[in-house]
């Protein structure tokens, strides 16, 4: 075994040593390591693979610089469309009566 990730999201596993248990680093997914026929998960854990932080992890620069535009754009289509929304109100109400 090479490589064990994430069941959920992909992320990398951090693995409890005693137990065998993996806890995602990103989404906190909780999984156990398989068992291979005839293995022990201390010796499957020891074969795991070094995380690959370059393609999960979601705190480099670029992946925050790339969040904030997301969030700005959103915030502002949703300031956009409640603008609309008060000019229609406002254009129905002064023209209805």
């Amino acid at each position: 075994m090479s490589d064990i990730r994430c069941k959920n999201c992909g992320g990398d596993l951090d693995f409890e040593k005693t137990t065998g248990i993996g806890t995602c680093q990103y989404c906190g997914t909780k999984q156990a390591i398989p068992q291979e026929t005839g293995g022990n998960f201390q010796q499957q854990i020891n074969n795991v693979s070094a995380p690959n932080q370059k393609r999960y992890a979601p705190t480099d620069k670029r992946s925050k610089g790339v969040m904030t535009f997301i969030k700005v754009a959103l915030i502002l289509i949703a300031a956009y469309i409640v603008i609309a929304i008060i000019v229609g109100v406002v254009m129905t109400l002064k023209y209805s009566g």
